[in-house]
């Protein structure tokens, strides 16, 4: 049925409104298509022929991404008709929340849409023969299921075009199937294995053998060495470690040597670091962006020691408790590309620091050093500063106004404790605002 908005656009022959003679030409209706969520868009495309006709050209262009919201009151037959039109020309698709139909929608989106590039499933309550139609995709290389606790990793494999692969937060993805996806997965650049807790030795010593091309690499440290995934031409290392293991200090140990290309090194760890671990880093001269929140080492001896880490640009000690305006002030004079500071919770920074970083920053200008990319953020939340004490420091805002600092009290989502906790809650956030979009679980067991 055609939404009553729609009525306006269309006139009958004496001047009422109706739907027996069209006012508006072929190009007007698919213009009218562009402004449609996608169950207003399929009911004006089963209003009359001249509609569908006006459906099937928007489809050219409307859906190269597709975000699946309110879609959960469409029937079978209208899933079918939009994926029928829409299908051929989706490379995108996403999905943040639960749906009764998934197992049908994923049957439609493997039949229809053949120029599929990436598909997210994230937080979707994904089980295994969901996923076993998926190697059908041949064109895929982005694949994102995260938040998705009941798949195993079975039907992963034969994914041989795969570039990245996200599987954060599957608790339950098993060494003997993730090594037979490795076997396929041989192009793979990004793997996000974070809170996969299940897996062995055999699957960071698969990883290493079959996915020799892998770049970006985030995962849980396991209580067993792996080493082996210190020789992959890493550009980016994200280590979650709840339990503080033994195997994050022998993999940091291989760093240096073996990780020469990599450009940016997180460990989520609290408390884990020593002075031992801060010697290590400081010796992987490639970094660009460095993660240590939440440990005591890291204090202004520690800062010392990464002024090394000449090609930084980005640096997160957030809740490093021990960390002083010095410290700060001495990271920036070294390291020259420095342009974003994460120093939130960090309890002994005082709105000193943003006069001093202010008048550093005025002098660089002087002497003709423009290495630094402007402006200078820092994120400063529960740290002795805050707004009011901004007022007093001199020349605060005309350097705002000129585009030479930014102070930023707010928390974001991606900076969240551990790095792990952002794709829950954005879960949570797409599935509060997805109007309409009723969940049940069929699978669910009654209380």
């Amino acid at each position: 049925m055609l939404p009553a908005r729609l009525y306006k656009y269309i006139e009958n022959s004496n001047g009422t409104t109706g739907a027996k003679r069209l006012a508006l030409n072929e190009k007007c209706l698919t213009k009218i298509c562009g402004y449609l969520n996608i169950p207003d868009h399929v009911n004006f495309g089963l209003a009359c022929e001249s509609f569908r006709r006006a459906y099937i050209k928007s489809c050219m262009t409307k859906f190269e991404i597709c975000a699946l919201n309110h879609i959960s009151k469409l029937t079978i037959k209208e899933l079918v008709f939009f994926f029928e039109a829409a299908g051929p020309y989706i490379k995108h698709i996403e999905r943040h929340a639960p749906l009764s139909k998934l197992d049908i929608v994923i049957d439609l989106i493997v039949t229809y849409c053949k120029q599929l590039r990436s598909l997210t499933l994230r937080n979707c309550n994904l089980y295994d023969e969901m996923v076993r139609k998926l190697p059908r995709l041949k064109r895929i290389d982005t694949l994102i299921l995260c938040g998705n606790q009941r798949i195993t990793g079975r039907y992963l494999y034969g994914l041989t075009y795969l570039k990245e692969l996200n599987l954060c937060g599957c608790s339950n993805i098993t060494t003997s199937q993730i090594v037979e996806a490795f076997k396929t997965c041989t192009v793979l650049k990004t793997l996000d294995i974070r809170e996969c807790t299940e897996l062995h030795a055999e699957a960071f010593i698969a990883m290493a053998k079959y996915c020799e091309q892998l770049e970006v690499l985030k995962m849980s440290c396991p209580p067993m060495r792996f080493d082996c995934i210190g020789f992959l031409p890493l550009k980016e290392l994200v280590l979650l470690d709840r339990n503080r293991r033994p195997s994050t200090t022998h993999l940091l140990e291989q760093l240096p040597y073996s990780g020469k290309q990599l450009e940016v090194l997180e460990i989520h760890s609290e408390n884990s670091l020593n002075h031992k671990h801060i010697s290590m880093i400081k010796e992987i001269a490639s970094l660009k962006m460095l993660a240590v929140p939440n440990n005591e080492a890291v204090n202004d001896d520690a800062l010392d020691k990464f002024c090394q880490l000449t090609q930084l640009e980005k640096i997160n000690i957030r809740g490093c408790c021990h960390v002083t305006n010095n410290g700060i002030l001495k990271l920036l004079r070294f390291c020259t590309q420095l342009h974003c500071i994460n120093i939130q919770f960090c309890r002994l920074i005082t709105h000193r620091l943003v006069s001093d970083v202010i008048s550093f920053l005025n002098e660089e200008i002087e002497n003709k050093n423009l290495e630094r990319k402007k402006p200078l953020v820092l994120l400063v939340n529960s740290t002795l500063m805050d707004a009011n004490d901004l007022s007093m420091c001199v020349g605060y805002e005309t350097a705002v106004r000129e585009s030479l600092i930014k102070v930023i009290f707010d928390i974001s989502t991606f900076d969240l404790v551990d790095g792990v906790a952002a794709y829950h809650y954005m879960g949570r956030l797409h599935h509060s605002s997805d109007e309409g979009d009723d969940y049940e679980d069929e699978n669910a067991n009654p209380m």
